[in-house]
């Protein structure tokens, strides 16, 4: 009964934006690890 009365849905737009914005961060900083890595094994 609460869950209906809550804010997310109001506005179910906020949540995914949100998600999408981590998995881009987690994204870059596993690309940038990536790039370190082979950097390492070129040197």
């Amino acid at each position: 009964m609460m869950a209906r009365s809550s804010p997310l849905g109001s506005s179910p737009q906020t949540a995914p934006v949100a998600l999408s914005h981590t998995l881009r961060q987690v994204h870059y900083l596993l690309v940038k690890r990536r790039l370190c890595i082979i950097r390492l094994e070129v040197l």
